[in-house]
């Protein structure tokens, strides 16, 4: 059985008397209607920490015209505050019987000049109009000076690797970019899109049939020495091909015939490969060996004789092994994709997928959510060191799970990579027996690498995920725990961020996320140590309001802190009306709030504080009771609504039972926050002063 190694809760361990106070609700914009928000599984919030940014794509806002498949990304450049700046992407390719939707997004700097150069790059399926269905995928790189950008629409029909592509969108430190997709039509299998960008640009064949291996020619070899040439001229070895390569290829025209008609049998009409390299200033020049399939050309002069003539070239970017009816592409500086299939051995139905890299782009997972053949849902790990050219099925059996008959992992999932190059899948998971009657949902960080994994426990999951067919759908559109997986600039902190209902504050009865809140939990992974879990939401002006929830999978890092750049969505009077898209500020965890260092400590070793206000609402004074489990040194602290500490006390007591009068004399009639704290646990509960 594998182990689980049993991880510390503390209930609400929060610094909520200072996030609360911090959160605001700041206007980004808007979309056309609801569904650029559908699925939390897509990345439109990221953060580049070099340039001091904070993006969010969506579809262009509702008071543009244009169209709902145009996409707009609008970015913030001090942290969240204001976001007066956008980009309009013109991807409503209409007149291509396209229209876009469900974007992923985000910002780099692949030239490295800052702003100035600065590009969006959005992504996601598209449709074809009047039902006709999905048609392909879009992705797009726009620079921000609205100076122009490359548009690939990549369609089914003209792919190896057809695919629904909008998932786990992320930039390495190299600007490469990678987004998943998947391939229903083939056992689900997996399509990894990888983005590089090209200054100089391409020109390629999107559909060419040519050989898979490229033969050099190995010019004769001379002594040194004596000035004999000991090997001639030949033929060398074969090499592959690799999706991805660009060769400049010479263009073969159909001119081996003689004059009269007749084949000559001299002259043969292959294409010939001559293998060309950029210089230090984007000059094209030759290297020593060429590279070459056979091929001749030949042009009939005024006279009629025929006569061998140089060919130009052009790049060719090797796109698709074996592929025919070849369309020419003029290509412009901008992003390249290149598509990989990932299909799991032992994947019997498919039910979700996630994928993240490394800071560096090395390190790579790509993971399936689905069924073995036991019936029982398990993920599918694939592992990648090399960058993502070659994939290895991780062999770990995640079937067995302790406090579980039958752990299964379908109640959500997002995944980062840490500074060691280990795999943390943030999944939802409850019990898959169906003779169990307590679903027992929580939420995991599942660690994994090559070698082992580990599961550890991060949180109960209070309420089940809102159907479509639930009264509390939005119009009609059901919605889960929106769980996002985050890391630091350097990988060396982990995040899980969701949401779920306060049960306290909305009632014990609720049973679904209907009135959802932000919580967040952070773990630095050199350390051990852990912030505990936080709801950031409750008691503030989004409270159990945070629907549609995107966090970016990167913080934005301050000299002190750790953001954790979220937004929410509010929808309009239907799914088709306008929705309303903001910046939530405040998500956030101090560098020193990783403290707790037995996060694997058994839970009934833990001291805990039961305590209670009355009378409540209360008027001159309130009376705090305090049941301590064990000694120790406790402060209690009183905030108003914007913040401001009323009262505050810090003492050390006995355990047992105790209480403390608090003076209200003098404050206004309102709603107040008091915060009960001590070395491993705190907690905020509300106070009414009539």
């Amino acid at each position: 059985m594998k182990k689980l190694l049993q991880s510390l809760f503390i209930l609400a361990f929060t610094f909520a008397s200072i996030a609360q106070a911090q959160i605001s609700k700041t206007s980004i914009g808007s979309s056309w209607n609801m569904y650029t928000v559908l699925t939390p599984s897509t990345n439109p919030v990221h953060v580049n920490d070099g340039l001091g940014t904070i993006s969010f794509a969506h579809r262009q806002n509702a008071e543009f015209p244009g169209g709902s498949g145009v996409m707009q990304t609008t970015w913030s450049e001090d942290g969240g505050l204001t976001w007066g700046n956008y980009i309009l992407q013109p991807t409503n390719d209409s007149t291509e019987l396209n229209y876009n939707r469900y974007p992923s997004g985000l910002i780099v700097d692949p030239i490295g000049d800052g702003l100035s150069s600065a590009h969006t790059v959005v992504c996601g399926p598209s449709t074809a109009p009047v039902g006709d269905g999905w048609s392909g995928n879009y992705f797009y790189n726009y620079a921000l000076d609205g100076s122009g950008g490359r548009e690939f629409l990549l369609y089914d029909a003209d792919t190896e690797f057809p695919s629904f592509t909008r998932n786990s969108m992320m930039a390495d430190k190299n600007d490469v970019i990678r987004v998943l997709g998947y391939d229903g039509d083939q056992g689900a299998q997996l399509v990894v899109s990888t983005g590089t960008f090209d200054p100089n640009g391409q020109s390629y064949y999107t559909d060419f049939e040519y050989s898979s291996s490229i033969t050099e020619w190995m010019g004769e070899y001379t002594d040194a020495t004596t000035g004999e040439v000991t090997d001639s001229a030949q033929w060398g070895p074969t090499n592959p091909i690799y999706l991805g390569d660009t060769i400049f290829y010479v263009d073969s025209i159909n001119y081996d015939l003689y004059e009269d008609g007749s084949l000559d049998s001299t002259w043969t009409n292959e294409i010939k490969i001559i293998h060309y390299e950029f210089d230090a200033d984007s000059n094209i020049v030759a290297v020593d060996s060429l590279i070459v399939w056979d091929n001749v050309h030949n042009v009939q002069d005024s006279d009629g004789n025929w006569l061998p003539d140089t060919l130009p070239y052009d790049s060719f970017y090797v796109e698709l092994i074996g592929a025919i009816d070849s369309t020419y592409v003029e290509g412009t500086p901008g992003y390249y994709w290149t598509q990989k299939g990932i299909t799991s051995d032992g994947l019997v139905e498919f039910y979700d997928y996630s994928m993240a890299f490394n800071q560096n782009g090395n390190i790579g997972y790509v993971v399936h959510q689905g069924t073995d053949a036991n019936g029982q849902i398990v993920p599918f790990v694939h592992y990648s060191s090399d960058g993502g050219a070659t994939w290895t099925q991780l062999d770990h059996d995640f079937s067995v799970l302790e406090a579980y008959i039958l752990p299964a992992y379908n109640g959500g999932i997002d995944c980062t990579v840490d500074i060691n190059g280990d795999l943390h899948m943030i999944s939802c998971l409850f019990e898959g027996d169906a003779s169990v009657t307590e679903t027992n949902r929580k939420l995991y960080d599942i660690v994994v690498n090559p070698a082992d994994w580990n599961a550890h426990w991060i949180a109960d999951i209070n309420t089940e995920r809102v159907l479509d067919t639930d009264p509390m759908a939005i119009h009609g559109i059901g919605y889960n725990h929106r769980i996002q997986a985050a890391r630091s600039s350097d990988g060396s902190k982990v995040f899980a961020v969701w949401t779920d209902v306060n049960l306290e504050e909305f009632g014990e009865e609720i049973e679904k996320v209907e009135f959802p809140d932000i919580y967040a939990f952070g773990k630095d992974v050199q350390t051990g140590r852990v912030t505990g879990v936080t709801n950031f939401t409750k008691y503030t002006v989004v409270e159990g309001a945070c629907y549609w929830m995107f966090t970016s999978p990167v913080t934005y890092d301050t000299e002190d802190s750790y953001k954790l750049p979220s937004t929410i969505s509010e929808a309009g009077n239907s799914e088709l009306d306008a929705m309303e898209h903001f910046y939530i500020d405040g998500i956030s965890f101090d560098k020193g709030d990783f403290i707790i260092e037995n996060w694997n400590m058994d839970v009934t070793q833990i001291p805990s504080i039961e305590f209670e206000i009355y009378p409540n609402p209360a008027s001159d004074f309130a009376n705090l009771s305090l049941n301590m489990e064990s000694a120790g040194d406790v402060s209690i602290s009183v905030l108003n609504a914007i913040g401001q500490e009323v009262f505050y006390s810090n003492d050390t007591y006995k355990s047992g039972i105790h209480s403390v009068k608090i003076d209200l004399n003098g404050l206004e009639a309102g709603v107040y926050f008091y915060t009960v704290a001590s070395e491993n646990f705190s907690n905020t509960k509300r106070l009414v002063v009539k």
